[in-house]
């Protein structure tokens, strides 16, 4: 029966390739959802991910690690007394004003961290096309992306360019690339002591103390202790303020709810397109799916002609959909969207494209098993 299926779909090229082109689009349109959706999820936590530590004490209230503000002194001496913890890092992520060279007022993420990493800290920034992180030790150093020149006003080189930032003059010490924030606004590095002068911090102020635990299991007593004796402090573990973060962006932020309306906009359009082109391939081969049945086709042997047709759409245009969504992240590569094909995406998408092709072919299958051998041979 497959012989059949595929014959009659290479005799209908056209409904065939409208078919393709249908599921080719739905596929694309979804993989490239789920992808968006998990870039996203990714940059809206890269900061923890990136700076690590087992755990982290912030402000209570805290909502995402981009929703800070400085913590009163003394916490960081109090959380090293414990025997469990190797190190205590501080770290600052503020927003702070920036002037242009023409004038123009903007504001910009400041993260500072602390540049020793014999203490357990890792390389931030990570990502560089000049320079160091190393090249950020020092006063007023600071490292802006490549891709923030518009934003900026900047013009290449960028070495050693002056900023003007809180009120105070920088200079470009490092160039990073492709790091940016959900909200697309310039992010700027700079050494722990450099931050703490630009967010008018103390000399050993922090917006979070990271710690870094010799043994995770430690974690708990160690954060009930520390909220126990500071209220208006919280911790959470490095992949506790990366969820609560994830979630503030994607979920709360609606960001998430678009996506996937995009997502099944894109299968109800298969849906449509397929159902409508195999239904109407059935339609138009009633008589020889009649004459099939009169010299003894079975039911099923009927439906294994929808079941290939569908089949084949599904495999040809979902491998099609595969190809375009691929192509659409490779032309974006560089750019401020971050798409993330895991296996998530790959595999819900063509999970979504049988799902979409199955009800298609339901579609048309319930008109195949309804056939009156007598009424379509008259």
């Amino acid at each position: 029966m497959h012989r059949i299926a595929l014959k009659t779909l290479l005799h209908h090229r056209a409904k065939v390739f409208a078919a393709l082109a249908g599921v080719a689009f739905a596929t694309a349109l979804m993989v490239i959802q789920i992808g968006l959706y998990d870039g996203l999820r990714a940059r809206a936590s890269i900061l923890v991910d990136r700076v690590g530590g087992d755990l982290w004490i912030m402000a209570a209230g805290t909502s995402m690690v981009d929703d800070s503000e400085l913590l009163a002194s003394g916490i960081d001496l109090r959380a090293s007394a414990h025997p469990c913890v190797e190190s205590v890092r501080p770290a600052i992520v503020a927003w702070l004003p920036y002037r242009t060279p023409a004038g123009a007022r903007h504001t910009l993420q400041l993260v500072g961290t602390d540049a020793d990493t014999s203490r357990g800290a890792p390389l931030v920034p990570w990502s560089m096309a000049e320079g160091l992180p190393g090249d950020l030790r020092g006063p007023g150093r600071v490292a802006i992306d490549e891709g923030d020149l518009r934003q900026l006003g900047l013009r290449p080189p960028l070495m050693g360019h002056r900023l003007e930032i809180a009120e105070t003059e920088v200079r470009v010490a490092a160039v990073t690339t492709g790091i940016r924030n959900v909200s697309l606004i310039p992010i700027v590095f700079a050494d722990i002591v450099t931050a703490r002068e630009l967010a008018h911090a103390s000399p050993t102020g922090a917006t979070y103390w990271v710690l870094d635990l010799a043994h995770p299991s430690c974690g708990p007593s160690i954060a009930a202790e520390i909220e126990r004796e500071h209220p208006d402090l919280l911790v959470l573990t490095g992949e506790q303020l990366a969820a609560r973060t994830q979630h503030h962006v994607v979920t709360e932020s609606g960001a998430g709810v678009a996506l996937a309306f995009v997502a099944l906009l894109g299968l109800i359009v298969g849906v449509v397109i397929v159902g409508q082109t195999l239904f109407s391939l059935v339609r138009e081969h009633h008589k020889e799916l009649g004459m099939l049945r009169a010299v003894g086709a079975t039911r099923g042997e009927l439906a294994a002609f929808v079941g290939w047709m569908a089949t084949f759409v599904a495999v040809v245009g979902g491998g099609i959909g595969l190809g375009l969504a691929f192509a659409v992240d490779s032309g974006l590569g560089g750019r401020s969207i971050g798409i993330v094909y895991g296996p998530e995406a790959v595999l819900g998408g063509l999970a979504a494209v049988f799902v979409m092709c199955g009800i298609a072919g339901a579609i048309s299958l319930a008109s195949v098993l309804r056939l009156d051998v007598v009424k379509v041979l008259q």
